[in-house]
């Protein structure tokens, strides 16, 4: 029995294919839900480009809008200006008249003096010099509204050029954004397809060593029983010859036999002997075995500990 127990296979070693067997399944789902977590942000990200988007959209209708209040107001500059252009001919058109009114007013004025001075009448030159006041004052009226055009339109023209630098600003803002995002996307795409790809590689290679090492423990375990009926075969024999021996050691005793006996001992002897080599060859066959397994097992820690410093 304690030949048995020699060649059975450390029940640590069986825990210790399990727990490797574990370990690389929970390394596989660990590989997943990375993959599923780079999948989840670039699926945030795709929704914040399409708000940005929306935002883009918003800020097109602004500037449209924008575009249509510049439009209105390059309208009314143009309407301004055409009235300011109007004011002014009708100005300059109006001074001749003024002057030729002035150079009349006077003549009359003179003429109204002299014939006040003959006629010793004032309401004639009051009445004159009403109608000078009333001109002057209408003069002075369509100054003040040209002041009042021109004031408009400078403050239009500024109000156009703040819209226009609005504008370009926004523009030059939303394009900034867009961009940012799209290479955001892109290289979370890129590295999405790496992981995908790595993923997909290390569960191919590691379903190849699962397979194989199934296998290796598979024949692991049907070569130990195998061992263990040759080794029960083998015990049997020797019980038996022991046995046959003993007997033999018996009859020995008696002198009729002495030779057969000392023939069927060395005969006995013989086949033990042969019995303790095929043992041995057992035994040494079974190490072999055995250590090869645990190479085995070494190097699939090696290869999954690579694997995890690749992955984090």
């Amino acid at each position: 029995m304690i030949v048995k127990e020699e060649m059975e296979f450390d029940t640590n070693d069986i825990l210790t294919v399990k727990s490797r067997l574990n370990e690389q399944s929970k390394l596989i789902m660990l590989l997943k839900e990375s993959a599923d977590k780079e999948m989840m942000q670039a699926r945030e990200y795709e929704i914040r480009l399409a708000q940005e988007e929306d935002k883009s959209f918003e800020l097109q209708q602004e500037i449209e809008e924008l575009r249509m209040r510049l439009t209105t107001s390059q309208t009314r500059i143009g309407t301004l200006s055409q009235t300011v252009d109007s004011l002014y001919k009708e100005l300059h058109a109006t001074k001749p008249v003024q002057f030729e009114t002035e150079v009349q007013c006077q003549f009359e004025l003179t003429k109204k003096q002299t014939f006040d001075k003959q006629l010793n009448t004032e309401m004639d030159w009051r009445k004159e010099l009403r109608e000078y006041s009333e001109l002057k004052e209408k003069c002075e009226q369509f100054r003040a509204i040209c002041q009042q055009v021109q004031a408009e339109n400078s403050k239009l023209q500024d109000s156009l050029n703040k819209v226009q630098f609005t504008e370009r600003e926004n523009t030059v803002r939303f394009q900034q954004t867009v961009n940012k995002h799209r290479l955001e996307i892109q290289q979370l795409q890129s590295e999405l397809e790496r992981l995908q790809q790595g993923s997909d590689m290390a569960n191919k290679k590691w379903s190849g060593e699962n397979a194989r090492l199934q296998r290796e423990v598979t024949n692991a375990k049907l070569n130990q029983e195998k061992l263990e009926t040759e080794v029960q075969k083998l015990q049997q024999q020797n019980t038996a010859m022991k046995e046959e021996l003993w007997k033999l050691n018996e009859v020995r005793k008696t002198e009729e036999d002495q030779f057969n006996v000392d023939k069927q001992v060395r005969r006995l002897k013989n086949q033990l002997n042969e019995a303790r080599d095929e043992y041995s060859k057992i035994q040494q066959e079974f190490n072999a075995y055995k250590q090869h397994a645990k190479d085995l097992l070494e190097a699939e820690k090696t290869l999954t500990r690579k694997l995890r410093q690749t992955f984090h």
